[in-house]
């Protein structure tokens, strides 16, 4: 079975949990939704099936993400 994680539909809670990680991260503010996936885009799978399994809310997905950001993003 293989799914195609770009097409995902985020509701604005979800979509507010990933502005405050990449911002924390990034120290990026004025992101609009379309920017907070173009980031959800980048991230590697395992990140995203964590974060449809457990919700981008949940602490060690929020980490994992955090953590990939700082790593990889300028």
């Amino acid at each position: 079975m293989k799914f195609d994680l770009t097409k995902v539909e985020f509701d604005q809670d979800d979509l507010n949990t990933l502005h405050d990680v990449i911002f924390n991260a990034l120290d990026k503010e004025d992101l609009t939704n379309e920017q907070i996936m173009e980031y959800w885009n980048m991230f590697p799978e395992h990140i995203k099936l964590d974060a449809l399994k457990w919700g981008v809310s949940d602490t060690p997905t929020r980490d994992k993400i955090y953590v990939w950001l700082q790593e990889n993003c300028c």
